[in-house]
């Protein structure tokens, strides 16, 4: 979601990540520090990195490494992702955890799942890219509360225009712009 200025398309970035986590009631996207200023990579957590807990024991952490840069015609700007991890947990058990963490340490940099259920917690399921709507609807797929009645309409609004706007799907190396 491209802006004229930096603060223009930060705000395009986050405001539908907001509007879909309302989907699952109210948390505060937490910003690490000048994380609406171009360079470097800057990040997000849900309540300062305590995620979202919910009725009947469900829990949502969330954290999106992103990075603000110029438009390929330079005429605008615009946020592209740099890492996700989600996690779905209910009554303290891990139900899924949702990864793309490209750089550092681990040599799985492709999109993947843990699924300690399947005693695979330490494997690495290689999936598609997913996004934060993913993470959400999983929740609440798997059992946890929706705070909202329409929440699929705006789960459906808000990956429209995440799918509108990325550049890449299946792998980081894929380009669609």
């Amino acid at each position: 979601m491209p802006g004229r200025t930096p603060p223009e398309a930060f705000e395009a970035f986050i405001e539908p990540i907001r509007r879909a986590l309302s989907c699952l009631g109210p948390a505060k996207i937490t910003l690490s520090q000048h994380g609406r200023q171009v360079g470097d990579t800057r990040a997000w957590t849900l309540n300062n990195g305590l995620g979202l807990a919910m009725r009947g024991g469900w829990h949502l952490d969330a954290t999106m490494h992103y990075e603000i840069i110029p438009t390929q015609d330079t005429s605008a700007w615009r946020v592209t992702t740099r890492a996700y991890r989600y996690r779905v947990a209910c009554a303290d058990a891990e139900l899924v955890r949702m990864h793309w963490h490209p750089s550092g340490n681990s040599p799985h940099t492709l999109p993947h799942l843990h699924i300690p259920a399947l005693a695979a917690a330490t494997h690495h399921l290689p999936v598609t890219r997913l996004t934060f709507e993913d993470a959400i609807e999983w929740a609440i797929s798997l059992g946890a509360p929706p705070a909202r009645e329409d929440w699929r309409d705006v789960l459906g609004e808000t990956r429209a225009l995440h799918i509108e706007h990325r550049s890449w799907h299946v792998s980081p190396r894929e380009t669609s712009r």
